[in-house]
């Protein structure tokens, strides 16, 4: 497909193009002052409106200059429209006021997830109080409610005045590791506060927003089904069939359904939203009423869409996706020859539009990428086999649809997730009929509960299948072939990737030669690039001190090899789960071994001989020398507490760490005595875990 062509099939992209790069600058290089690109943004304006006054052939002559302009412009818009989503922008933010205010008035906006210790809530903060003195501000935050039976019966909704404990959400930096910090920063979230008994009011409810009638009904429905399924652990995958609720599945079967490759089933999104439009749109095509009634047929699957997603509760998951295919059903609506992939471009512009941030949600970039497989693959796919027989035929469509949908999403999934489910097409092939036909058998429980023998009946067809289904996919996890793990893109391999897919679909789709070039070149500098790095951990000489709340944690890594002292607790169930394996992977390291370190470890004091690198750990103070130990890195543990005198008699340090151990409380105060030695000090709770170069410290 030709520029030209491509530019006449989804002139929309011509739109969404700029919009990316701009949400992409602001997301690099971003500035807080909207008026810092509103003079750009005018001047550009300016000129392109003084373009049309010139001669004829100045205009003709500079027609390509019109065009950079334009498109400038453009990206200067949408990076203008990233400053003004962004939370830090706003005169009204919260959290430029916030340290003036004891108190804060909130409002919770998501349902209450429960925690080992404590009640997690979304909230959307009000007003800021102080005394007598009150100010309207704006901003999310969220908030941990200790465990009572106050907590217990919050609901969204519900307002709250509140200890202003408000705090940064700090970044671990964990190698590898998922970043929390970032994940909240992308929703406008920054700061977070662990609320005791005692802490907080629930002040009188305000009028309701709709939202929350919204959630009302899904918590309605997840009622239901709650008293009709009889068996409890197949509740949670029915709730997140219907509704995208996953609170209450088991971690084993959430695991089990993403290696197994087909966790998009219980996660609504694009894919799942699709088989919700499509099936409504072929069973309207075989009722005599709507038979020949297009428009009307897909206005009704458009209404039970949206009523569907309602049910949900609206998550920001459900909007895209039903937005998406309400754009696509529109140019069905209008019976005309209008390309998918403009609809496509088209849902994507208006909901960047609305938020800019969901550029980087990874729900997001997987179902538009789905989508986008899907309509430039899909008949290519099918079309390499021919099948005779209906049901042999159908078999093979599902296949096709599931093999179009990976070619994009791999090299995403690859970089995000880390590995690659084997198996996916079997399961699909299972996993995808019976879900549907358990979603309708759940939309027909919801409508019809009142019928309780109907109702009892359709509960217990729904249990056994989804306990059948659980069964089916937690055997094929078990298979020694059924997921690919450990693999590690980084961005640039990643992008390397889909340069050499689209590459390759030229070749084979346009015998372009170009385009074969390009893919055996990009090809060579992706396999160039996995040799380097792999070199590179071949050469590694690391230490990482981790960030573990509570916990003290290091290891040093030679080559694939690594080693810590704090094996017992890096290997606890959480911590090796979300820190060591993501570390491990993420320095490929594939055993424990170490020849080139020198421990020496007593109740006092631990040494340790790393290369030339010589680090001690302290939790006490009871250790004494003669003469000043000469260290690289001092790090200070648990309850450590020393004397200045104590600590310049007794050490000679380059650079001094204040672990994780150490209590929070303890953190700043010890940062203030030490700061008088003008000693470098990383703070882990602070400033994230620590790697350090043992090559560059040489």
């Amino acid at each position: 497909m030709s520029a030209e062509h491509l530019r006449s099939e989804a002139p929309l992209l011509t739109l969404l193009i700029p919009q990316i790069i701009g949400i992409l600058l602001y997301f690099i290089l971003p500035l807080s002052l909207c008026w810092h690109f509103g003079i750009p943004i005018i001047l550009l304006a300016l000129l392109l409106y003084g373009f049309q006054y010139l001669p004829d052939y100045y205009r003709v002559q500079y027609f390509a200059c019109k065009g950079i302009l334009l498109y400038v412009l453009l990206i200067s818009v949408f990076y203008l429209i990233g400053i003004m989503h962004a939370a830090p922008s706003s005169s009204m933010w919260y959290k430029h006021q916030k340290h003036e205010y004891k108190f804060a008035i909130v409002q919770i906006t998501e349902p209450l997830h429960v925690k080992p210790k404590s009640y997690k809530a979304q909230v959307e903060i009000k007003y800021l109080l102080n005394g007598h003195k009150k100010i309207q501000v704006q901003g999310k935050a969220i908030i941990y409610l200790q465990h009572d039976s106050s907590s217990a019966s919050l609901q969204e909704g519900d307002i709250l005045c509140i200890n202003n404990l408000l705090k940064d959400i700090q970044l671990s930096c964990n190698p590898g590791a998922f970043e929390y910090a970032d994940y909240c920063k992308q929703n406008q979230i920054y700061q977070s506060a662990y609320l005791p008994t005692g802490s907080w009011k629930k002040m009188a409810s305000e009028r309701k927003r709709i939202s929350v009638f919204f959630n009302s009904i899904g918590l309605y429905a997840r009622n239901i089904l709650r008293n009709h399924i009889p068996n409890q652990s197949s509740v949670g995958i029915a709730e997140a069939l219907l509704m995208g609720y996953r609170n209450d599945i088991d971690k084993d079967i959430w695991q089990a359904y993403a290696d197994t490759g087909i966790v998009h089933i219980i996660a609504i999104s694009g894919m799942h939203m699709a088989m919700i439009y499509m099936s409504l749109i072929w069973l309207f095509s075989k009722m005599p009423i709507l038979k020949n009634r297009k428009v009307l047929a897909t206005f009704v699957s458009l209404l039970l869409m949206w009523l569907f997603a309602c049910i949900t509760g609206l998550p920001p998951s459900v909007n895209r996706a039903a937005l998406m295919f309400t754009f696509i059903a529109m140019g069905d609506m209008m019976n005309r020859n209008i390309s998918s992939l403009n609809n496509l471009a088209a849902s994507a512009f208006l909901l960047l539009c609305i938020n800019p941030n969901w550029l980087f949600d990874i729900g997001f970039q997987l179902s538009y990428l789905a989508v986008l497989s899907l309509i430039l693959f899909y008949a290519k796919v099918y079309n390499v086999l021919y099948v005779s027989n209906k049901i042999l035929d159908a078999i093979w469509k599902l296949t096709s649809a599931t093999l179009a949908a990976q070619i994009l999403t791999l090299p995403l999934c690859i970089y995000y997730f880390h590995q690659f489910p084997l198996l996916f097409v079997l399961t699909n092939l299972v996993a995808v009929p019976l879900t549907t036909l358990v979603l309708y058998a759940e939309i027909l429980l919801v409508n019809l509960h009142t019928i309780k023998p109907l109702a009892d009946c359709l509960g217990k067809i729904i249990s056994y299948s989804i306990e059948w289904l659980n069964k089916f996919v937690q055997s094929v996890s078990h298979l020694p072939f059924a997921v690919w793990e450990g693999l590690q893109f980084n961005l640039i391999q990643t992008i390397l990737c889909y340069g050499i897919i689209l590459s390759l679909a030229i070749f084979i789709l346009q015998k372009n030669k170009m385009a074969f070039i390009t893919s055996f070149v990009l090809i060579t500098v992706f396999i160039g690039s996995c040799c380097f790095i792999k070199w590179k951990h071949l050469q590694q000489k690391q230490i990482v001190i981790y960030q573990i709340a509570k916990q003290k944690a290091i290891e040093f890594i030679s080559g694939t090899y690594a080693f810590s002292p704090d094996e017992n607790s890096l290997q606890q169930v959480k911590n090796e789960k979300f820190v060591l394996q993501p570390a491990h992977r993420f320095f490929q390291i594939k055993s424990q071994k170490m020849d080139h370190l020198y421990q020496i470890k007593n109740p006092d004091i631990e040494a340790f001989q790393f290369y030339n690198l010589r680090i001690v750990r302290m939790a006490t103070t009871k250790f004494t020398n003669p003469t000043p130990l000469f260290v690289d890195y001092l790090i200070l543990s648990e309850k450590c507490n020393p004397d200045i005198s104590w600590l310049a008699k007794n050490f000679k340090a380059k650079h001094i760490v204040l672990d994780s151990s150490i209590p929070f409380w303890h953190v700043d105060e010890l940062q203030n005595k030490l700061e008088v030695l003008c000693i470098p000090i990383h703070i882990i709770q602070n400033h994230g875990a620590l790697i350090i170069d043992a090559d560059q410290e040489d």
